[in-house]
């Protein structure tokens, strides 16, 4: 997903976005990269392996907590 469609769908502000996003690759839950497209260079964001099972864990640990 694109930084810009990001910030759309999340509502936050660029520097709040960019200091989440910073800390969620240096922790190793996304990666950050460059693509070229029609309107030109975009920089996207993409989930790791690390960070799904993370997301998994966590999704599992809530839907425990149901009643």
């Amino acid at each position: 997903m694109s930084l810009v469609d990001l910030r759309a769908f999340t509502g936050l502000g660029r520097s709040s976005l960019g200091n989440h996003v910073e800390r969620l690759e240096r922790a190793g839950y996304i990666r950050t990269g460059t693509v070229k497209s029609f309107v030109g260079r975009r920089r996207v964001v993409e989930i790791t392996d690390q960070g799904l099972e993370s997301c998994r864990t966590l999704l599992g640990r809530i839907r425990s907590l149901e009643m």
